[in-house]
């Protein structure tokens, strides 16, 4: 140790310095409890240190508790639902669904249901007046017994007498897988499943005249682009129902055909 103003060597417990006689022995102390000061607030810090990293380590031994506990998610922190998005279903091919539009189309146009017909009923007149029937958008037109009835519950132009003894149709459709003539012929004959009295086809159109039960079935049908086809059934015993089916096949056309009456 030496002395802090003369620069002389001192003893370890010197108080004075022989030299000059300056006071060593109090600021010796002073330097003392300096040191132990600053020992004293490093140990405190250390103290501080040391408790955070224990209060972090259990926080987080606690929490990985709670983890595991709720299965693996933190409640405070996940959604109570989850909801899972399924995959939208790839674009089919264009090929494909233009297919199935065709499928749907011809699907549209309900089955032949069968007709509640009356017998023993008289007084049919024999040359009725008849109504003009037009269809822009399939391009054909025909002609309506004036008294026959609309019947609005199917989808199908459908009229019938009365009396209920007849019941004339009318269809119209695209023809989306090219149906000749003698293919919708034949499906018209599978359809009844009677028998043919009368059969023939052209190269855009075809009739054919069935019997089936005592009922007589008879249709036409134009076929190109599109399906146009009337039918008119009755019960074969009221044979002044065959003027009618003359009549209306004359008249049964496409708009781009000369017309009658």
């Amino acid at each position: 140790m030496v002395c802090n103003k003369c620069g002389y060597q001192l003893g370890r417990d010197a108080a004075f310095c022989p030299k000059c006689g300056n006071r060593i022995k109090s600021d010796a102390k002073k330097t003392s409890a300096s040191t132990i000061l600053i020992v004293v607030v490093s140990v405190i810090a250390a103290i501080a240190v040391i408790s955070s990293i224990v209060i972090v380590l259990n926080y987080t031994d606690s929490l990985k508790e709670r983890i595991k506990s709720d299965g693996g998610h933190e409640e405070s922190t996940m959604p109570k639902h989850i909801v899972k998005v399924k995959d939208e279903p790839a674009d089919e091919p264009e090929e494909e669904l233009e297919d199935e539009e065709a499928e749907v189309e011809v699907s549209e146009q309900p089955a032949k249901e069968d007709f509640d017909f009356r017998f023993g009923v008289t007084g049919i007149p024999e040359n009725p007046d008849y109504t003009y029937f037009s269809d822009k958008d399939y391009a054909y037109y025909c002609h309506i017994p004036s008294h026959f009835l609309n019947d609005y519950t199917t989808e199908r132009a459908r009229f019938y007498a009365p009396d209920k003894t007849a019941v004339m149709e009318l269809i119209a459709y695209y023809n989306t897988k090219n149906k000749t003539p003698r293919d919708i012929m034949n499906e018209r004959i599978e359809a009844v499943g009677g028998e043919v009295t009368y059969s023939a086809s052209g190269e855009t159109w075809f009739a054919v005249a069935m019997r089936k039960n005592g009922i007589s079935y008879y249709t036409k049908g134009f076929v190109d682009h599109y399906i146009r086809e009337f039918t008119f059934d009755f019960p074969t015993e009221y044979e002044v129902y065959k003027g009618y089916v003359e009549y209306i096949e004359d008249n049964f056309k496409r708009t781009d055909q000369e017309r009658k009456g």
